[in-house]
């Protein structure tokens, strides 16, 4: 990752899920070279086989199951999906999305994490509201 001078979290929000049909895989951080990323953890225990499944570079698909007290990262062109599954109860995740402190990055960057929460706060510090949601108007 390049940096100036620390680590920024761009912001920190909560996914639930419930139900997953069918896959719908999806790129974060495109562009982004690894100057951004996303940390999941799961924060209830009923995650087992509702997890994350991901394209390898060989084209077939691999997967991961949430466990607690564990977390993964995802970083730049990921390609991933929410695994098809059902919980009785909703499946919550503890996300963080963290990167440079270089304005620079920022155009590509904020494709990713200027839309995953109500609220994000860019490499140079400055904390903006995602209008798009309307949670905070």
């Amino acid at each position: 990752m390049d940096y100036d001078t620390q680590i920024r979290m761009f912001g920190g929000f909560v996914v639930l899920r419930s139900q997953c049909d069918e896959p719908s895989f999806r790129l974060d951080w495109h562009d982004g070279n690894n100057n951004g990323f996303n940390l999941l953890t799961p924060i209830t225990d009923n995650g087992a086989g509702f997890g994350l499944i991901y394209k390898k570079l060989d084209g077939s698909v691999g997967s991961y199951d949430y466990k607690m007290g564990e977390a993964i990262i995802i970083g730049s062109n990921f390609v991933h999906s929410t695994a098809p599954g059902r919980s009785e109860r909703p499946v919550a995740l503890l996300s963080f999305t963290f990167g440079t402190d270089k304005l620079q990055y920022w155009d590509a960057l904020s494709v990713s994490a200027a839309n995953q929460g109500p609220l994000y706060r860019r490499p140079d510090g400055l904390l903006c509201r995602n209008h798009r949601l309307n949670r905070y108007e």
